[in-house]
């Protein structure tokens, strides 16, 4: 049962070049299993706690969830540079929530939302993207080989896109975590830019009476 829409919201920080001017100023390192592209910051929890919990409310409360909630989340500061290729299509779980909030000015490197028309299939050539972006992470000049780029496609072959949405400056997309999905353009940078963008993955979302959005329907 999905108990979240997928949300846009636009214009969503009130001052988000604070967050930038901020982002500017952390340490950001790969992941260790090389499971997504790019650099992430430490968890935004233990970086400034305050602005962790603000923004975690803010994003709750675009579903009409006001008082008596409480939820766990992580949530990082991600930056994804020009020279990495389209994205593999998959899914965040086991976590219930995730949210995107767009901070570098390129529309066309935003999230698309996809539906598996084949059901029985898993998720495929996970071992081919962990190195790949292990390449990519020791050397920024390599570039996608033909059986990384056979193999991007054959694990997103199953998928139909639904949803485009585009990557606007300050927007926030947020959507249940089980929900297929995969960045689009990540290649598609000039030399000064990067994808820029902060995450939360929500582990657990109570709310009083279990009044989620989706059961009220």
């Amino acid at each position: 049962m999905k108990y979240f829409p997928t949300l846009v919201v636009d214009d969503f920080l009130k001052d988000p070049i604070v967050l930038i001017d901020y982002a500017k100023t952390l340490n950001y390192s790969y992941p260790e299993d090389f499971r997504y592209p790019g650099l992430r910051s430490e968890c935004l929890s233990r970086l400034n706690y305050n602005l962790f919990t603000h923004i975690g409310d803010l994003i709750l409360s675009c579903y009409g969830i006001h008082h008596g909630f409480s939820w766990k989340a992580s949530a990082y500061y991600q930056i994804i540079d020009k020279d990495y290729s389209i994205g593999w299509i998959h899914s965040d779980s086991p976590s219930v929530l995730t949210s995107i909030i767009y901070l570098s000015d390129n529309l066309n490197s935003g999230t698309s939302m996809h539906r598996n028309t084949k059901f029985w299939e898993s998720i495929k050539n996970d071992d081919i993207k962990k190195s790949y972006y292990k390449k990519m992470s020791e050397n920024k000049c390599y570039k996608i080989n033909q059986s990384e780029i056979d193999a991007v496609k054959e694990n997103n072959e199953p998928f139909i896109e639904t949803l485009n949405v585009k990557a606007l400056f300050n927007r926030m997309l947020s959507f249940e975590s089980s929900e297929y999905h995969g960045a689009n353009d990540i290649h598609n940078f000039d030399d000064e830019n990067v994808r820029l963008t902060l995450l939360y993955f929500f582990d657990e979302i109570n709310v009083q009476n279990n009044l989620y959005p989706l059961s009220k329907i």
